[in-house]
């Protein structure tokens, strides 16, 4: 095997992006909507999946602590995904619209969590805060361009 086709393949082996398409064609050839490529939104699920990471742990810390000294200690792997999800992302878009979208759906997501399952304070005043930083999540999707 020459070391370009093994390039190749260990590029789309390893490159969940590539995995999507051929290499041979650009993403808008043969009719295909540029708009919902695998380029576009595979950033946006990737930041998605590390928040899904960084929302449970601090529950699952919570819950942990109870069963052993060390038990932190397992929690704490949970991070571990979350930096090759966002290096995935920071590939494609720009840090700080990354940095910016994941912290923002962390803390709403934690928040909701813990309003609905935990009983903590629903005011109108936490609420409306939570909605802020929904929109700004949107407005940071809408309008940031790849790099």
């Amino acid at each position: 095997m020459n070391r370009a086709r093994y390039d190749r393949m260990a590029g789309a082996l390893f490159n969940p992006v590539t995995r999507f398409r051929s290499a041979n064609r650009p993403a808008a050839a043969a009719g295909e909507s540029v708009v919902f490529a695998p380029e576009t939104y595979m950033p946006w699920l990737f930041i998605l999946f590390a928040d899904v990471f960084e929302i449970s742990w601090p529950f699952l810390l919570k819950s942990a602590r109870e069963y052993s000294r060390w038990s932190p200690l397992w929690v704490a792997q949970v991070g571990v995904p979350i930096m090759f999800l966002l290096d995935e992302s920071v590939k494609q878009l720009p840090a700080a619209t990354v940095y910016a979208t994941f912290a923002g759906i962390a803390m709403a997501g934690t928040a909701v969590i813990g309003m609905l399952v935990f009983g903590e304070s629903m005011s109108f005043g936490r609420v409306s805060s939570l909605a802020l930083i929904v929109a700004g999540v949107v407005g940071l999707k809408i309008f940031s361009g790849a790099n």
